[in-house]
């Protein structure tokens, strides 16, 4: 009976020390992700904005550049393996090697190979009979010896492939074909290469470039993403998002707040803003949601106070506005390059 309570005794000690342990791993994760997530904040928005279009211009130009790099690949083995294939069946072809593989002329094919690797890009050629024992190769060692298979075809079934692999010369991309004679029959192949250290040397000297113009292409979209975010602060004042919306909750409240009249209104005339003391004064029974945007001669007559686009601020001057005499002042809205932008017009009867 001790010994059960002992055993209970430690199991719910170890389970108050797992369970412990797995609150305070969820909390440092937690913790992590929530310093974070504060970190970013603390960032300033228009470097947010400029890091938010790196990061999406290098996703873009990585994706292109690796969707371009893929298919130009597949083109050059493509390509490589038609000139391959091409090549080993005119050798397999040509009179003189059938005849010097028939009478198994080593010195003859020597010969006219010799001349073949002066007007032809390939890196190895070998010539085998129906045993698949070597007539020629480039290394004179290897001659008389079987050639080595991947994929048998070739001989068995007068068949033409491409196979990649290494053979005796290293890795390369093979084109094998069958040798006829006169009579159609089997009597050799031809076993054509290109290494693929030299397909590597040809992709480089082709990609080489567009690498090169993907890296400028990003350069120049980091650039214009930084003039971006310079022109969003700017045009931010240099606040943040947070500081935006509490000054236009100010302006809210101050425009409630204010015992006059107030309206706003740009350079083509139209309101951009309207206190309810100016809607009650002026008899406008519209909502502010519905002037905005409004032409402010469609709801204020006469209207010349607020259109004027050449004169001073004005002050205390008698104004007439839908039938009210009213005390009314005018203030200009100049943006930092010294644009004019409208009026804010303040009045009291």
């Amino acid at each position: 009976m001790l010994m059960t309570v002992i055993m209970i005794n430690m199991l719910i000690k170890v389970s108050s020390v797992a369970l412990f342990s797995s609150h305070f791993s969820t909390l440092r994760k937690l913790k992590w992700r929530g310093l974070k997530w504060n970190c970013l904040k603390n960032i300033a928005f228009p470097l947010r904005i400029f890091l938010l279009l790196l990061t999406v211009s290098i996703i873009l130009v990585g994706a292109l550049d690796r969707f371009l790099s893929h298919s130009f690949e597949q083109y050059l083995l493509d390509q490589v393996s038609k000139t391959a294939m091409n090549q080993a069946k005119i050798i397999a072809a040509m009179d003189s090697v059938v005849v010097a593989v028939k009478h198994r002329d080593k010195a003859q094919l020597a010969q006219i190979v010799g001349r073949l690797g002066n007007t032809s890009d390939l890196d190895y050629l070998v010539i085998g009979d129906t045993q698949s024992i070597r007539l020629y190769h480039p290394n004179p060692q290897m001659i008389g010896y079987p050639m080595q298979w991947t994929k048998p075809g070739a001989l068995e079934r007068g068949e033409s492939y491409i196979i990649f692999g290494k053979g005796s010369m290293g890795e390369a991309m093979r084109a094998k074909t069958p040798i006829r004679d006169e009579n159609g029959q089997i009597i050799g192949v031809v076993s054509l290469g290109y290494l693929i250290s030299k397909i590597d040397h040809w992709r480089l000297i082709y990609l080489l470039p567009l690498t090169h113009s993907f890296i400028m292409v990003l350069v120049v979209l980091m650039f214009l993403s930084w003039l971006f975010a310079h022109h969003i602060r700017r045009q931010m004042m240099g606040m943040e998002p947070k500081e935006i919306a509490r000054v236009l909750r100010q302006q809210e409240a101050l425009f409630g707040a204010v015992f006059e009249g107030l309206l706003a209104v740009d350079p083509e005339g139209r309101i951009t803003a309207i206190n309810p003391n100016a809607r009650k004064m002026l008899n406008i029974s519209a909502t502010p949601q519905q002037l905005i945007g409004c032409k402010v001669s469609d709801v204020v007559s006469p209207v010349n106070f607020f259109l004027d686009q050449t004169g001073d601020n004005r002050q205390d001057e008698l104004c007439t506005f839908n039938g009210l005499n009213t005390i009314a002042n005018r203030a200009g809205i100049w943006s930092e390059d010294g644009v004019f932008q409208g009026w804010v017009v303040s009045f009291r009867s």
